[in-house]
């Protein structure tokens, strides 16, 4: 695949790092804890999970790390997936994941979205049939007003 100086997805890339980084912020001002409490829910999942969330021989993330994780402006320190599934985990929000599929023209679905969809889908499936009822039903009465059984 050929990317464009002035193709979208080529300038949604570009911006990645930036825009993950902003919606972690967001995520962490909507969530109404501070950057500590934050990083303590983080660490704490982490423990639980029996996963670390840097690099090196740190056993724990440290607030200072979280912050350049939070900064757009860095571009070198970046959570890895793992690290960033634990911070939705401990802010209960997934925002920043979307951010990341929005990139492939995709979303996340809440079980509010799913029970709609999957309402869409049970109505589309009854109309569907009724339509095939219909035509049925047209064969059939077309076959019998011409003497056909």
């Amino acid at each position: 695949m050929t990317l464009s100086l002035f193709d979208d997805s080529a300038a949604r890339l570009a911006g990645l790092n930036a825009t993950l980084k902003t919606a972690m912020q967001r995520t962490i001002a909507a969530s109404g804890l501070s950057r500590e409490q934050v990083l303590d829910r983080m660490n704490t999942l982490a423990k639980q999970a029996g996963v670390k969330l840097t690099t090196g021989n740190a056993h724990q993330l440290s607030l200072a790390t979280l912050d350049k994780w939070l900064n757009p402006a860095d571009r070198e320190h970046l959570p890895s997936v793992l690290a960033l599934h634990v911070f939705c985990l401990a802010v209960n929000n997934v925002q920043p994941l979307a951010q990341l599929l929005g990139l492939h023209g995709c979303g996340v679905m809440t079980a509010e979205d799913r029970r709609l969809r999957d309402y869409g889908q049970v109505c589309w499936e009854s109309k569907r049939r009724r339509k095939a009822a219909r035509q049925l039903e047209l064969e059939l009465e077309h076959g019998l007003s011409h003497g056909r059984r």
